[in-house]
């Protein structure tokens, strides 16, 4: 089974769209470019990027699990294709990478994570899909001390090392939970090439504990540096809260460089 995270974070007024206000005509007319955006640029990943050879790896903990990690084993080939693809230009920038996010809650209903109203407690899995393949992380924050907490990757959740690849559709293999309060929770989603960036080490098909924390350790450290230079991406909130198709529910994220970070607010039901 895979435990619940609960979650409390801060409650903030940040406008987390792109900058200035955009009409609802314009906004979807926006959508529409980045999610056209995202198909072509997915396309020319598969054209140049070469088949992620994967193997799937222990990752040692405390707890171990019976689960294994899915690792890309030809980083330097996927660096190599990457580079020859072309940043979309965009209305939001040029993009290196275009990423939708998503939640799905444990009856499997998709929801959008800005305009969704959440209960107390509530369980959830965070869900994306990237048009380049990446490593992700995921960071909260909290409303005491203003702290930045890391919650992934964690050794305790192999598949929180897996690599995601391009144009599919991933549920974080973690069970989040809604706070037991009224805060709306803030929540920071990193993304880095495949290739690029910090990779998990693999001794003898596995990570072992060391490794997986160096890992953990590296892509917090990379988090924060991202995050004291404000290099949040550029985002489009969905016009709706749920829908069958994560497309009409998803924030679309333009990020302009190898790694960089998705930020979203989710807003409490009062």
């Amino acid at each position: 089974m895979i435990s619940r995270r609960p979650l409390t974070v801060a409650l903030l007024a940040a406008v987390l769209a792109a900058p200035g206000a955009l009409r609802a005509q314009d906004k979807q007319a926006a959508r529409r470019e980045l999610l056209q955006a995202f198909m072509d640029l997915a396309r020319d990943v598969e054209k140049n990027v070469p088949p992620v050879q994967s193997s799937a790896v222990n990752v040692e903990s405390p707890k171990p699990k019976s689960v294994k990690a899915v690792v890309a084993s030809n980083d330097q080939a996927i660096r190599e294709g990457l580079a020859k693809v072309a940043p979309r230009k965009t209305t939001q920038g040029n993009a290196r990478n275009i990423v939708k996010v998503w939640a799905e809650l444990e009856n499997g209903q998709k929801v959008s994570l800005t305009n969704y109203r959440w209960k107390a407690k509530e369980g959830f899995y965070i869900c994306f899909e990237s048009a380049v393949p990446v490593k992700f992380g995921l960071h909260q924050k909290y409303e005491t001390k203003e702290k930045l907490t890391q919650v992934l990757p964690d050794p305790e959740e192999p598949k929180s090392y897996d690599y995601v690849p391009a144009g599919k559709a991933y549920r974080m293999p973690v069970v989040l939970e809604m706070d037991d309060t009224d805060d709306d929770e803030l929540l920071f989603l990193s993304l880095v090439q495949v290739g690029s960036g910090p990779t998990p080490v693999i001794d003898d098909k596995r990570i072992t504990f060391k490794k997986a924390q160096d890992h953990r350790t590296e892509m917090d450290r990379m988090f924060r540096e991202m995050k004291s230079k404000g290099q949040a991406s550029k985002t489009l909130e969905a016009t709706v809260e749920v829908a069958p198709r994560h497309d009409d529910v998803a924030l679309v994220a333009v990020i302009e460089q190898e790694a960089g970070y998705v930020q979203f607010q989710m807003r409490k039901k009062r």
